[in-house]
């Protein structure tokens, strides 16, 4: 869960991706609850949310606000190995999907005020 990912990483700030959008009235209840449990686990903890939108995601990361999920996937990969550091995605596909929405919201969020604040009082 998100609660316990926070008290094992401590992080200083949450980083999300905000979609515009939904397909349908279940689509938008399941982001509407996603965004709340978001909400709470930030209230409890103290800690800012930086939002960025799949656009401004895909931009930060592969150039391009248009990029496929395997362009962004395949940025992702370049960028860290350039540290280092080799990614090891899920095995199911909308795992990656997901694992690569997350990794990338972090990269977009980055240079945000919200991170920078972050970082400065942690």
């Amino acid at each position: 869960s998100l609660d316990r990912l926070v008290k094992r990483w401590r992080p200083s700030c949450l980083c999300v991706e905000l979609p515009s959008g939904s397909k349908g009235a279940r689509a938008a209840q399941a982001l509407g609850i996603a965004k709340a449990i978001v909400a709470a686990v930030a209230h409890r903890y103290e800690l800012p949310i930086a939002a960025c939108t799949p656009q401004e995601l895909k931009k930060a990361v592969t150039g391009t606000a248009t990029a496929s999920k395997v362009e962004v996937k395949q940025a992702l990969d370049d960028r860290f190995h350039f540290y280092g550091i080799d990614l090891t995605w899920p095995k199911r596909k909308a795992g990656v999907e997901h694992a690569a929405d997350a990794l990338g919201a972090i990269v977009a969020c980055w240079d945000s005020d919200v991170v920078r604040m972050a970082r400065k009082q942690s």
